[in-house]
């Protein structure tokens, strides 16, 4: 008998090497992990903390120390404040009702909170009064706009056509002036998404407007007035994939990630190469990502959003009838994991917390707590298949052992497989109990810390599989605790030359 020692899949999920050909340290499936340096550990938990009706609730901005929600037909200031912990939770107020679409669109400009949706009159907010944006010339069927955000000093909208809109200087409203981006594709397109890039990672001189078409052409311009050719000017075009939704896109350190048909892409592998499949940020996971964008781009409630307190950026994924499972990218190892049990309507931050919206008009804390609202997290893993004494020889699995601070080894349960056959994730026959404190030794533990110190335990848990590349797919069922997941030891036997 041989005993081998593997990393946990601390590479994340890789959906593009081979399954024969994939690293030891990646995974097949992660779920519920984060994969984090030297270990994987548990997702956090959630918190329902207000409900504001039986409607989906599809829109969650903060503005200075409140926090804007839109939900049946209304938007609503949630009376939460800032608190040590979880926000108190106060009286909500109705802003405004009778609006036709939750999903707004928002961006802050010249102090004001600027919300568009397609459907209802732009709305602005000053922290006290929610009243319609004036339009004084230069757009008409205003409604229509689906987006907002501005570049150097001033607002642009857009809507579904080949063009935008733009404010005069310093101003978000009044007179509006278009310019037409359609001169410029080589298709038939609508514009989609208007980010802003920068290539020193800062704000100043190298800025650039980057306007996303919905056949997945990319114009990028610079300057600072549309209205003057010398102030104005197309330095690039570029290919990418068609974008999912005008939610599909979000800044991270000086970078652009944008979700298309053809994978989470990043802007500047795209700006730097030409061709962001060389060395993207999403290119790993590409083949997942292209199964769900292929699978669900008609859905609503895709989007994108990164969360720098968590390092993390989150993808939702939405399924229909009320599910959705999340892409999540730990942005201090550049791996990726999935989450579900999170039937997210559309995600947000406050004060630096995560929060989500659901079906049921739900508000709810993210990555808070080790457990669902007492219910239990469900953990499933499929490492990459290993070769142990080589490619050459047949291999019999006997034994796998887990290392992972936890509280109890019944919370595991493992499948043993061999040569790239894909087993049903196990059983776990037990229910376990919420325990007093965590291996970490506090309510959140402490996920930047090193190591798997606590509560660490390794058992042997029997397995029998046959081949020449073995592996295990593992479910873990815990609630109210910090897991963390260090290694595996595999027992195995050579069985002889292939």
């Amino acid at each position: 008998m041989t005993a081998k020692s593997v990393q946990a899949p601390t590479g994340g999920i890789n959906r593009l090497a081979s399954i024969d050909d994939m690293p030891e340290e990646d995974a097949y499936y992660l779920d519920n992990w984060i994969a984090d340096a030297g270990f994987c550990r548990l997702r956090g938990g959630s918190k329902t903390l207000a409900n504001f009706g039986a409607n989906p609730l599809q829109t969650i901005t903060p503005y200075g120390d409140q926090l804007i929600i839109a939900i049946g037909g209304a938007i609503v200031d949630t009376g939460f404040t800032p608190g040590t912990g979880l926000p108190t939770v106060g009286s909500p107020t109705t802003l405004g009702s009778g609006f036709s679409v939750d999903r707004w669109q928002t961006k802050v400009v010249n102090g004001k909170l600027l919300l568009v949706n397609g459907t209802d009159t732009p709305q602005q907010y000053d922290g006290t009064t929610l009243s319609a944006i004036t339009f004084t010339s230069g757009i008409a069927d205003e409604e229509e706009l689906i987006g907002v955000s501005s570049f150097k000093g001033r607002a642009f909208y857009w809507k579904s056509e080949a063009g935008f809109y733009y404010a005069e200087a310093g101003s978000y409203q009044g007179a509006m002036s278009y310019f037409d981006l359609s001169p410029w594709v080589s298709r038939l397109s609508e514009l989609k998404l208007f980010f802003t890039w920068s290539a020193d990672a800062g704000d100043g001189t190298d800025d650039f407007a980057v306007f996303l078409f919905d056949t997945g052409e990319a114009l990028v311009y610079q300057g600072t007035d549309p209205s003057s050719l010398d102030y104005w000017a197309l330095v690039g075009k570029y290919e990418m994939g068609a974008p999912l939704s005008v939610r599909s896109s979000t800044t991270i350190a000086g970078d652009q990630i944008v979700l298309t048909k053809e994978g989470w892409q990043n802007f500047k592998t795209v700006w730097q190469t030409g061709n962001w499949r060389d060395d993207g940020i999403g290119r790993k996971i590409t083949g997942l990502a292209v199964e769900a964008a292929e699978t669900f781009w008609f859905q609503d409630g895709w989007e994108v959003d990164y969360y720098p307190e968590e390092r993390l950026v989150i993808v939702n994924v939405p399924q229909g009838t009320g599910t959705a499972v999340q892409h999540v990218l730990n942005t201090n190892t550049m791996a990726w994991s999935t989450f579900s049990g999170w039937n997210a309507e559309t995600f947000g931050s406050y004060q630096g917390d995560v929060y989500y919206g659901d079906e049921a008009g739900n508000l709810i804390i993210a990555m808070y707590g080790s457990d669902d609202d007492g219910e239990t997290i469900v953990t499933d893993a499929l490492p990459a298949y290993n070769y142990l004494s080589g490619r050459a020889n047949n291999k019999q699995l006997t034994g796998v052992r887990p290392v992972m601070a936890i509280n109890s080894t019944e919370s595991i349960a493992i499948e043993a497989t061999a040569d790239f056959d894909i087993p049903s994730a196990p059983d776990v026959d037990y229910v376990p109990a919420t325990p007093s404190t965590s291996p970490w030794g506090s309510p959140w533990g402490s996920p930047w810390s090193t190591g798997i110190d606590g509560d660490v335990k390794g058992e042997w848990e029997s397995a029998n599989a046959f081949g020449y590349a073995l592996s295990y797919r593992m479910k873990t069922v815990t609630s109210g605790e910090a897991v963390r997941w260090g290694s595996t030891q595999l027992m195995f036997k050579d069985a002889g030359v292939i």
